[in-house]
């Protein structure tokens, strides 16, 4: 196995923590902020995967980067269910290109709130 490859392997791993977290603050918090991360992610979903799928590694690389500091300052200002809804977003793009059985296991479950959002609004009538 290459260095590259376990890299991204390691990575993977990375990704599983972050997506834990935050299914473990989203599943504790109150209805409102749980409304705001749905929205948040359904509003951001389709064009962070376009860019992502689109982009060269470089690109990549830079559109998470700015996701993440466009969530670091959501976070800062307060709002910490859109910027857990962004952060959702970008761990189900980069887990389609990451290698390893944690990836794997990122994108099936971003996969499954990414569909708890649509039929809470679809429920909601909003």
């Amino acid at each position: 196995m290459g260095l590259f490859r376990m890299w991204r392997e390691a990575r993977g791993n990375v990704m599983r923590k972050e997506f834990d977290d935050i299914r473990a603050r989203i599943q504790t918090a109150n209805e409102p902020a749980r409304r705001a991360f749905f929205n948040n992610l359904l509003a951001t979903i389709e064009d962070v995967q376009a860019a992502y799928h689109i982009g060269p590694d470089a690109e990549r690389k830079k559109l998470l980067r700015e996701c993440k500091k466009a969530a670091h300052e959501m976070w800062n200002r307060g709002d910490w269910p859109s910027s857990l809804g962004l952060a959702t977003s970008c761990l189900h793009a980069e887990s389609k290109y990451v290698p390893g059985e944690d990836a794997a296991y990122v994108n099936s479950e971003t996969a499954k709130v990414i569909h708890e959002a649509t039929d809470y609004f679809n429920k909601t009538g909003t």
